[in-house]
């Protein structure tokens, strides 16, 4: 009787497992369209936005509009080209982004070890302030910022575009988050090796925490370069 029964189990079993495997390539079928269907969405206003940049004016504003143009006009880019410096603006942007990348980093890394695996007094009640500029909206801070540039005598230069955002709350945060996660040991075995605390920082630290470097150094990248009002 217990033999039967197993028998049984086992016939459910395969005719379940059969039954399954009958279902894989339908839905593969249907992942593989859901995907599909995303990168449309996903794709389709860079291919609008091209488009659209080789239509006439009168194209380009039509309705209902057209995705194809009926007449490609190249002369839109070099007439968008030569309408402005743009080189000029380009280089403007990559040396006040990645000029505050680099000081940000040179900040945060050192704040983030100390409050990570550094133990001193008030070490809390700082870092408490620090998560306390999370919550303090720009629009409050620009104000008195320009007033202070603008009695530097700093207006119309590159440092009121970076000296502000040398460091991040949020970058400190991380970073500290991470450096938590890193065993004290890793940093004693370092430190039985002569290394001093700045190359531990760099050298240890830092590359243990890339995933966290990386993420941070997207977001403020993508802001700085996307700033246009501070400018």
């Amino acid at each position: 009787m217990q033999q039967a029964q197993e028998i049984q189990n086992k016939k459910e079993e395969l005719s379940l497992s059969s039954f399954l495997d009958k279902l894989k390539f339908p839905l593969k079928v249907v992942e593989v369209i859901v995907l599909i269907f995303m990168i449309i969405i996903f794709i389709f206003p860079f291919i609008w936005m091209i488009s659209t940049s080789l239509k006439t004016t009168q194209e380009a504003i039509q309705i209902p509009p057209s995705i194809i143009p009926s007449k490609i006009v190249i002369e839109n880019y070099i007439q968008a080209w030569s309408s402005g410096p743009f080189l000029r603006y380009l280089g403007n942007s990559l040396f006040i982004t990645l000029s505050v990348l680099v000081i940000q980093f040179i900040v945060m890394v050192p704040a983030a070890y100390a409050f990570s695996k550094i133990r001193f007094k008030g070490s809390n009640i700082l870092f408490g302030i620090i998560l306390i500029g999370l919550m303090v909206p720009s629009q409050i801070t620009f104000l008195p910022i320009y007033m202070m540039m603008s009695k530097a005598e700093l207006i119309n230069t590159y440092v009121p575009l970076i000296l502000p955002f040398m460091t991040s709350s949020f970058g400190i945060f991380l970073l500290r988050q991470n450096f938590m996660q890193i065993s004290d040991e890793i940093i004693e075995a370092a430190k039985l090796d002569n290394s001093s605390d700045l190359k531990i920082m760099f050298k240890v630290m830092l590359p243990m925490a890339k995933p966290a470097v990386i993420t941070f150094a997207l977001f403020s990248f993508i802001y700085h370069w996307n700033n246009y009002f501070w400018p």
